[in-house]
């Protein structure tokens, strides 16, 4: 659920973003977009110039948030699937994704609390 969240939230901060672009000076424009560039390297997909085809490669890397999504999906459906308790394969899966998915999450809302913020200060300036 908290990964579900954090994306959700990355993919309208991304949106918001694109709107504030608009209009913005040269050197706002700059701070937007990189703080674009590292939204999408923690969502996992790559920016394009339509959103939809973003998630059409994998993710470059792990910690990502729809790598850990799609992760923790997969195994969701292993396990709901069954008509069985979670199986030993099942349950170590579920042992290795847990840390990854609490440094994920954590990333994201470090990036909430850090660039969000600062960001924000920056276009109340502007």
């Amino acid at each position: 659920m908290r990964v579900a969240t954090s994306a959700k939230e990355a993919g309208k901060l991304l949106e918001t973003l694109a709107q504030r672009r608009k209009g913005a000076d040269a050197a706002l424009t700059r701070d937007i977009d990189a703080l674009s560039a590292r939204v999408h390297v923690l969502l996992g997909g790559k920016p394009s110039a339509n959103p939809h085809n973003s998630w059409a490669l994998p993710p470059q890397q792990v910690q990502t948030l729809r790598y850990v999504g799609e992760a923790l999906d997969t195994l969701n459906h292993a396990v709901d699937g069954a008509d069985a308790a979670p199986s030993p394969d099942a349950q170590a899966g579920f042992a290795k994704l847990q840390p990854l998915t609490e440094t994920t999450v954590a990333s994201w809302q470090a990036l909430q609390s850090r660039d969000v913020a600062a960001m924000n200060a920056r276009l109340e300036k502007a």
